[in-house]
């Protein structure tokens, strides 16, 4: 699919494709797209390379870790294919940060910040914000997503589908994850 990506000469065909390739579920695979995002050769142009990044997490929820797990690894390469350095970096690490939901992704966040922080610069304190908001988040998250699951089995009359549709402030309120997450916990309250 990369291939047929860099003989393209439509851009709507060439994001569909990028878009494709972000459903990747293997290790290797994302770690190859990965490498060819982070490279200088081109094949996924500049303007592009984000909005590649960002549909490794959006379309398979199992990339997170694979793709933090890189980031990690390769930040320092990243900060010198990257137009803008460590700034840049940290614009793709605060899109994983969006996407983490487990307490041990916070763990190896902050893990990471003390370790590396200082090579992000003036940049560090987006990096700890970002941090700070994933902490807040989990917080919420911990205290609240058993009163939305009582919540809307409480409400609720048909199956989950229907509770989606009829609560869709929680999909804008709280984002997908949680909505997931409420919806397992629905299934086990009424099993």
């Amino acid at each position: 699919m990369l291939q047929r990506y860099s003989k393209e000469n439509m851009e709507i065909e060439k994001m569909t494709l990028l878009e494709g390739l972000g459903c990747a579920n293997s290790e290797g695979i994302v770690k190859l797209y990965l490498n060819r995002i982070f490279s200088n050769d081109e094949i996924i142009r500049k303007n592009q390379k984000f909005h590649a990044f960002s549909h490794l997490l959006s379309y398979n929820p199992d990339n997170v870790n694979r793709v933090w797990d890189y980031v990690k690894s390769n930040h320092e390469r990243m900060s010198k294919i990257l137009t803008n350095g460590y700034k840049d970096v940290l614009k793709y690490v605060k899109c994983i940060t969006m996407r983490m939901n487990t307490p041990q992704q916070h763990k190896d966040l902050q893990k990471f910040i003390a370790s590396n922080g200082h090579k992000f610069g003036q940049y560090r304190t987006e990096l700890e914000v970002a941090e700070k908001e994933l902490g807040e988040l989990m917080t919420w998250d911990s205290v609240h997503v058993d009163e939305i699951a009582r919540n809307m089995c409480k409400y609720a009359k048909a199956s989950a589908t229907r509770i989606i549709i009829n609560h869709q402030w929680i999909i804008k309120s709280i984002g997908n994850v949680i909505l997931l997450i409420a919806i397992t916990k629905i299934f086990s309250i009424n099993s």
